[in-house]
């Protein structure tokens, strides 16, 4: 959810938080306009000096649950303004990322420091998605205090398969957008001494490159660090189908290295696997920008395969139940993302097998609609695989046979907000101009279907305010929402569509595209929509969404173009009409 203002907006942001998610810190991402300048909210010191730096456009603040990252955006008007507001970045006090090692067995250690504790990443201008008279550079910074809340402790929000889990805090960063033609001219810009600074340029990119998108790095054995010689390492998205659909695929040499170049533009996964270990995702690529580049070190522990068997209260077997595996961590302690997540089936026996889990730790999830999973979800189950350790036996236990509806448990409730909250980020992402950021986008206990609430006064068969004044304008699903969007439309595709009636029916905006794809009422398919009493005064908008989501196909040119158009006006020109089905996840009929 977003909450937009134009000053401060605490008093608006408690409020709605409090209905949002009770005991919830924090359930909006914050969005302010302007520069009003900010206090010092438990960063580093030295970090306000920064975030109220003259040319300031706003700020954002999250991620929801927790808080703690500023986001800020400037614009400046040459060089010299941007090196002044280097020099004030440097001054900034962070503690030196520092690691002990043990040397010796009498005790000896050695400290490593970095001596660069402070980021600037340069990229080329202007800015993706900006307007060129509009963001010259940002600069972001965490409260230490909320990260660690969120992404160092056992009992922190989230979970093992987020970047930041158990990482150090993030160190403020400058990103910056330079160009010949641009305002800020890289080569006049002195980099004070205590500053890292990362190259994204094109400019920048190896030479083997060859200006194209590439990806390098080598494969170890968590358990050795010895080097794994012929790993699959595979860049990949996902399919319509949800499989992977692969793109590119090497094997690493002798010396555990690989290199995969020529990648084509788009935002991918790398995954890796060798014969005897976990497949794992390596992380996400975004070569969006055609010549990207990423230098990496992956880890590959072993697979192990775990047994277990679920039962009712009075330890009967259950069958047919759906297990899955969350959270899992590798040896190391940090979290070991699986290229594949798919569910099995107790058998006759109520017994399951996992295969192939990482050593480490996972939770077990047992999913049944109508049944309530007592032992704890929470709990961590040792994944062991050598003499001296031993895998711990795994039994499930289920209540509430015959209830119509299972109790939805905290942690049911997270893992569906988190899931939630990524798919309106990548949509978001997609479609930058579409969604309007005063309108909340969420999940909420107190629906029982999706639903749609708009603003005062509004025409016929146009949603109005919630008439319990409890929700504000936006888009909420149920906990269950998943039987609702299963068959006929995705919740990306509702989302998409329901945007566009709440953001038209505020600006009027689209409504030369929907004139050109239905310039009066004949077409059939207005004609169809008018006799439904709730779409008959605005049948035509109705089709033309029908036909941006993909329920309908388009069946002349002039609705052809108009799609075409319509997408390249929201911010998604650079993207195929095939990749904006598969970001919506198009239910095909």
């Amino acid at each position: 959810m977003i909450c937009r203002t134009k000053k401060s907006a605490a008093l608006l942001f408690l409020i709605v938080s409090a209905w949002l998610l009770p005991g919830a810190a924090f359930a909006l991402i914050e969005v302010y306009e302007g520069s009003e300048p900010v206090s010092n909210m438990g960063w580093p010191t030295g970090s306000e000096e920064v975030a109220n730096h003259p040319g300031r456009l706003g700020y954002m603040v999250g991620p929801p649950f927790g808080g703690g990252e500023y986001y800020f955006k400037y614009h400046c008007s040459d060089t010299n303004e941007f090196v002044d507001a280097l020099e004030k970045f440097s001054q900034i006090r962070v503690p030196r990322m520092g690691r002990r090692s043990l040397v010796s067995l009498d005790g000896q250690t050695t400290q490593i420091l970095d001596d660069k504790p402070l980021l600037l990443v340069v990229h080329d201008w202007p800015k993706a998605g900006e307007d060129e008279n509009n963001v010259d550079w940002t600069f972001s910074v965490w409260a230490p205090e909320n990260f660690h809340g969120l992404f160092s402790g056992p009992e922190g929000y989230y979970v093992s398969d987020h970047p930041h889990y158990r990482q150090p805090v993030p160190p403020p960063r400058i990103d910056v957008y330079v160009d010949n033609d641009g305002k800020i001219k890289w080569d006049k810009a002195e980099i004070p001494p205590n500053i890292r600074v990362i190259d994204k340029r094109k400019i920048a990119a190896p030479e083997s490159a060859g200006g194209e998108g590439m990806i390098q790095g080598s494969v170890y054995d968590m358990a050795t660090y010895q080097v794994i010689s012929g790993a699959n390492v595979v860049v990949a998205k996902r399919a319509k189908s949800g499989n992977w659909a692969e793109i590119e695929q090497v094997k690493t040499d002798n010396n555990g290295f690989f290199q995969i170049r020529a990648i084509p533009e788009g935002h991918y996964e790398v995954l890796i696997s060798a014969d005897g270990y976990a497949a794992r995702r390596a992380g996400s690529f975004d070569n969006r920008s055609g010549y990207a580049f990423y230098d990496f070190d992956t880890l590959l522990v072993g697979g192990i395969d775990l047994q277990g068997i679920v039962v009712d209260e009075q330890q009967n077997p259950i069958a047919g139940l759906q297990i899955h595996a969350l959270d899992t961590i590798g040896i190391d302690g940090f979290g070991y993302k699986r290229a594949e997540e798919l569910p099995v089936l107790t058998d006759d026996a109520g017994r399951f097998v996992l295969t192939a889990i990482p050593r480490g730790y996972t939770r077990i999830r047992c999913k049944a609609q109508s049944l309530k999973q007592e032992t704890p979800v929470s709990k961590l189950y040792r994944v062991a695989a050598r003499p001296m350790e031993k895998s711990e036996e795994i039994r499930i236990i289920m209540s509430g046979a015959g209830i119509a509806q299972r109790a939805v448990t905290s942690v049911d409730r997270e893992i569906a907000v988190r899931n939630i909250e990524r798919i309106v980020s990548e949509l978001k992402a997609a479609f930058p101009k579409h969604f309007l950021e005063d309108a909340a986008i969420a999940q909420l206990d107190d629906i029982e279907r999706p639903m749609v609430f708009g603003e005062p006064d509004p025409p016929e068969g146009f949603a109005g305010p919630d008439p319990t004044g409890k929700h504000p304008f936006g888009i909420y699903v149920p906990v269950d929402r998943d039987k609702y969007f299963k068959d006929d439309i995705s919740l990306e595709q509702w989302i998409l569509h329901e945007m566009f009636h709440l953001h038209n029916r505020r600006t009027g905006e689209y409504n030369s595209y929907i004139d050109k794809a239905f310039p009066d009422d004949s077409d059939p398919l207005v004609q169809w929509l008018m006799k439904d009493p709730y779409h008959r005064t605005f049948a035509r908008e109705e089709a033309f969404v029908n036909l941006i989501s993909f329920a309908d196909p388009p069946k002349t040119k002039a609705q052809t173009e108009a799609i075409r158009e319509w997408f390249d006006y929201i911010g998604a020109r650079d993207k195929s009409i095939e990749d904006i089905k598969e970001i919506l996840n198009v239910i095909e009929h």
